[in-house]
């Protein structure tokens, strides 16, 4: 009897810990939903890194699911696996809908993870061993 006791304790606990981390996920998604434009790239200059102003106007989008899209709403090349929100890992599902016809063309690094920190309505985002990128909520 005990043993029943226990072992519902700890299931009912496991799935009460899953839908809390289920929420934090959605909950970090919601807040990049939506249409960001480019600001700043990160670069070294003289062995510093510093912020330079973007010079041309390129957005990216996040579907409510996590799925990165373009202006057109199509699948961004090279597309990450996961997201890193805040220190939040999330797996994406897998990205359905039409890819961009440029993408044929680009050899993919294998960058499965982006991270993401957001600051209101401002992003950075590391992909692997690129420049941090900077974005404003459009």
């Amino acid at each position: 009897m005990i043993k029943k006791l226990i072992f519902i304790a700890v299931l009912l606990a496991a799935a009460t810990g899953c839908k809390k981390d289920k929420a934090d996920h959605l909950a970090k998604i919601e807040g990049i939903v939506g249409r960001w434009k480019v600001t700043e790239i990160e670069d070294s200059q003289n062995g510093k890194m510093i912020w330079q102003k973007a010079h041309s106007a390129g957005f990216i989008s996040f579907r409510t699911d996590g799925t990165v899209v373009d202006n057109n709403e199509n699948l961004i090349c090279c597309a990450p696996d996961m997201l890193t929100i805040d220190g939040v890992t999330i797996k994406l599902p897998p990205a359905t809908g039409p890819t961009s016809p440029s993408c044929s063309s680009i050899k993919c690094a294998g960058c499965s993870n982006w991270e993401i920190e957001q600051h209101g309505d401002e992003i950075i985002i590391t992909m692997c061993n690129s420049p941090r990128i900077k974005y404003a909520r459009d």
